[in-house]
């Protein structure tokens, strides 16, 4: 158990290093207005957190404003659910972190993912796909390959 507990510790300290290393680099702004007149600024403004929903983030009140009757509907939502006992959903800010770190950990672990894709088998009329699979459900996390097939059924996609 100490082992485990050691080694769970010792992934964090890692991963909190990274939120630091990408909220210094500035992508962690992601304004919802997706026409912020501050997304190309090299360095953007602190970023608001929605106090509704806790999942929307802004660069300014004035973004907060533009973008209101579009968030609306979605805020009031989350906040329904989170009354009726239900988790809140994933941010896009959490996401792009997510993100990150599993992409972090498909470069640490780069020949092993080479090896597995190498060894995948592709189907003869390319309609499965590769897909690198981070799993954080165990410890330590796994990295596998797996093949998809995307099959396309009245102009929808199915997988």
């Amino acid at each position: 158990m100490r082992e485990t507990w050691e080694s769970f510790k010792e992934v964090l300290e890692d991963h909190w290093c990274w939120r630091d290393i990408v909220a210094t680099k500035g992508e962690f702004h992601e304004c919802a207005n997706i026409k912020c007149p501050n997304a190309i600024d090299e360095l953007p403004p602190p970023v608001r957190q929605c106090q509704g929903c806790l999942n929307a983030f802004y660069c300014s009140r004035d973004c907060q404003r533009k973008v209101w009757h579009i968030h609306k509907k979605d805020c009031q939502k989350i906040q329904q659910e989170q009354r009726e006992g239900f988790s809140s959903q994933i941010s896009h800010r959490d996401l792009h972190f997510i993100r990150f770190v599993a992409m972090q950990d498909i470069e640490d672990s780069a020949d092993d993912v080479r090896d597995a894709m190498a060894k995948s088998v592709s189907s003869i009329n390319n309609d499965w796909f590769k897909v690198v699979v981070v799993d954080y459900t165990t410890a330590p996390r796994s990295i596998t390959v797996t093949l998809i097939i995307i099959i396309f059924i009245d102009g929808g996609t199915e997988f």
